[in-house]
Order: structure tokens, then C-alpha cells, then sequence
């Protein structure tokens, strides 16, 4: 008989189903785990077994709950994060590129445009960015994918699942746009989504760009840290550094 394992997400659900086998009647409930804005539940049923215990091997069920243990431990891409441990470490150590030890004395958020169905896109700039060096002395660079609000049920099931694995996804309220305002609704949404973060610049680009984020950090270094506008600036057709 199968054993049902259903897993609310709060704003999204998603049920799961894995079929295992027992020889004895009995439920058991998961308590709700709170992480972050998400509420999970699990209930874990067996259903009434239709043969006579003696006909099921002792074993059987030992295994099936060392099954559903592996199962809750063990993460790859696209799959729920580990809440006990690991069986593979993370391809971004703590969801940022650069990590110090210390008080970072320089933060740069970057923010990646993309939009909600590039999935592969988004595992490959993880990838390109963690071969890079994870630290510059006191700098501290995070990098973040922004897109406009879920139009499909598959996004709403698979976006969830990579927040959940990665952190790394912020989500605007707007309508998916090239240049209908998504770059401003990003800017202005900085201050209220990183309230308690203190970034000295923040930035964006698109998908098919690579970031030298050791060359970045250095640009940047000794440059002001306030009213500061850092990138081509139209109609002008080259780069320049200029204070508002």
C-alpha cells in the first residue's frame, strides 16, 4: 500500500506521493516547519495492510523509513532543501558569491534580469560565478535573479522549489517587460526588500552577462558611496563615473 506524503507550501502546493510498503497500520504527523516566508506540513499515512502481517518481511519497514529518511537529507537540483543535513554541498556558499569572515567593508548587490522560465540560464550563472574567488579582501558581493511576477502553475512549483534551494530569486510585482519599467521596479524595490542589509551599490544586468567581480570590487573600491551613478549613461557613448 502506498505511502502518501503531502507538502504544503503556503502560497503554493505541491503534493508529493512516494509508494512504499509496511506491514502494520499507523499514522504519523509531521509537526509544521516554519522557514522563512514558507510554512511546511507533512502528513505520513500507511494505509491498512490487505495480507495478513505474516505474510510481510520484519525488514520491510525499516527500510521504508530509512527510505523516506535519505529522501528528506538528500538534495540535488530542482529537489526540497535539506532541513537535517546534506548530501552535497551547495554550489553558492550562503547564497552569496563573495563571503568574509570579517564586517564587509564593501557590499554590492547584483541584480541578474531574467525571467521565470530560464531555469537552466540561472544554474549556469551560478555555476560561472562560483568557480570565480569567493573573497577580496573585505568585500562582499551577492547576487540576485529578479523577474516579474509567476504566469504559469509549473513556475509557481519549480520557482519555489529553486527559493527554496538556492535563495537567490526576487520576485517583482509587475508584468514580465523589456522596457516597460521592471529595471526601476527593481531599484525601488531594494530598500524595502533589503531593510536590514546595508549595500554601498547596487546594480543590474542582464542574463547573458559575466560579471570579473574582482575587477568590479576594485572599480569601486575608493569610489564615493553616495549619489552615485555608475555605468553608461545615455545619450553619452562611453563609460563614465559621474556624481549626481
Amino acid at each position: 500500500m502506498p505511502l502518501v506524503l503531502e507538502l504544503t507550501i503556503r502560497t503554493s502546493t505541491l503534493k508529493l506521493y512516494f509508494y512504499f510498503f509496511t506491514y502494520n497500520d499507523f499514522l504519523l504527523v509531521l509537526k509544521p516547519l516554519k522557514l522563512g516566508d514558507f510554512t511546511f506540513s507533512a502528513d505520513v499515512q500507511f494505509a491498512p495492510p490487505v495480507l495478513d502481517m505474516h505474510h510481510y518481511s520484519p525488514i520491510i519497514l525499516p527500510l521504508s523509513l530509512l527510505a523516506l529518511t535519505v529522501l528528506l537529507m538528500c538534495t540535488t537540483e530542482y529537489r526540497l532543501p535539506s532541513f537535517f543535513g546534506s548530501c552535497q554541498t551547495a554550489i553558492l556558499s550562503n547564497n552569496s558569491v563573495i563571503q568574509s569572515m570579517t564586517e564587509p567593508g564593501l557590499r554590492i548587490l547584483v541584480g541578474v534580469l531574467t525571467t521565470a522560465d530560464r531555469y537552466e540560464r540561472r544554474q549556469l550563472i551560478r555555476l560561472a560565478y562560483a568557480e570565480q574567488h569567493r573573497t577580496y579582501n573585505d568585500a562582499e558581493v551577492d547576487v540576485r535573479f529578479v523577474f516579474c511576477s509567476l504566469s504559469k502553475e509549473e513556475q509557481s512549483v519549480l520557482v519555489t522549489l529553486e527559493i527554496l534551494q538556492y535563495n537567490d530569486i526576487i520576485i517583482l510585482n509587475c508584468t514580465e517587460n523589456m522596457n516597460n519599467g521592471k529595471t526601476y521596479e527593481y531599484f525601488s524595490s531594494v530598500p524595502k526588500l533589503f531593510s536590514d542589509s546595508t549595500y554601498n551599490y547596487v546594480m543590474k544586468c542582464d542574463d547573458d552577462t559575466y560579471l570579473r567581480i574582482g575587477n568590479l570590487v576594485e572599480s569601486l573600491r575608493n569610489k564615493s558611496r553616495e549619489d552615485v551613478f555608475y555605468g553608461l549613461v545615455n545619450p553619452c557613448d562611453k563609460l563614465s563615473f559621474s556624481r549626481d
